[in-house]
């Protein structure tokens, strides 16, 4: 009887001391839990747990800020930078075969999408905006491929595409003072960053920078401003090339497609040698879509091809996707 009440004691002591033991530990930071976190998801339930906010989405810098953090702050930074890729390489799953998805599993990616992307945009971060900017081009290829196959559903991309964050306007002048700090050559160009002219085209408002023309054209090659290769090696130039094309993509090839497809357009319409059927559809709608950094200033029927054919054609569709997968 002793000694099942001493193996009883010892027990009872052992089992007290390992709780004490884990109630020691320190709870895992917010990066730290989304790393683990992320692991074991799908992203429907990351955006899911990101919709909770418990914890919030932390801000991701770039690894040039992060190289001249303390060491706690540094360890911390890392963390969310390696939770980062690790949601980067939830997004593959989120592109499928067009032609196998009913019209239900496209909204309900988009609504995935544009909650990871909220989130992302809102945490702040060289790092979180890159990896936003991908989501912003998955949502684009997906709502493409949801209208092209369902061209009557074109007013429920438009109310997707309403609830997926980003700036109403393109604003160059202030993305490059948010990024000043964020890679080693901006961060040495801080009085000329403030002499860019954001109204002006790429080409011209980042001339006070030294960068010209064929700068520009080389930060447009996919292998410069791929997701994974902006993360690794941060280029604040780079990524403002990219973010400057997704906001064309985005606020007129498909802000475009779908009001052509609600007036009942039809993609037989669309004709970039002969465009008066598609200006016969669209009228004086087509100022209303333009792009002052890439120099577009109204829409055309070879702006909707382009999207059109990213879905038709397999290898502009698997380019875009490298960009952005890659």
């Amino acid at each position: 009887m002793k000694t099942r009440i001493s193996h009883q004691i010892v027990g009872s002591i052992a089992f007290s001391i390992l709780a004490l033991a884990h109630a020691a530990d320190p709870a895992p930071t917010p990066a730290e839990f989304w790393l683990r976190f992320i692991k074991a998801s799908s992203l429907e339930a990351i955006a899911s747990k990101m919709e909770d906010s418990k914890p919030a989405w932390p801000t991701v810098r770039s690894t040039f800020y992060i190289s001249s953090l303390p060491p706690a702050q540094k360890a911390a930074q890392r963390n969310a930078l390696a939770a980062i890729h690790e949601l980067h390489l939830k997004l593959a799953p989120a592109m499928r075969n067009p032609r196998s998805v009913a019209a239900g599993d496209f909204e309900r990616q988009l609504e995935i999408l544009s909650l990871v992307g909220q989130h992302l945009r809102q945490a702040d971060g060289y790092s979180n905006l890159v990896l936003a900017d991908g989501v912003e081009r998955l949502f684009i290829l997906n709502a493409t491929d949801w209208m092209t196959t369902n061209p009557t559903d074109a007013p429920k991309v438009r109310a997707a595409l309403e609830r997926l964050p980003s700036p109403t306007r393109f604003d160059l002048k202030q993305r490059l003072l948010s990024l000043v700090d964020e890679d080693s050559f901006l961060s040495e160009k801080r009085e000329e960053v403030g002499k860019v002219d954001g109204t002006k085209s790429l080409y011209e408002a980042l001339a006070p920078l030294g960068i010209g023309m064929q700068e520009v054209l080389t930060a447009m090659q996919r292998e410069k401003r791929a997701t994974g290769r902006l993360l690794r090696e941060p280029s604040a130039i780079n990524l403002l090339v990219r973010l400057a094309e997704t906001d064309a993509l985005r606020n007129v090839h498909l802000a475009g497609l779908i009001a052509f497809f609600e007036k009942g357009g039809r993609v037989d319409e669309l004709n970039p040698s002969d465009e008066s059927a598609f200006e016969k559809r669209m009228g004086k709608e087509t100022r209303q879509f333009r792009s002052p950094a890439l120099q577009i200033r109204y829409l055309s029927s070879e702006h909707l091809l382009a999207l059109i054919q990213m879905r038709g054609a397999s290898n502009e569709r698997a380019s875009y996707l490298a960009g952005v997968l890659e």
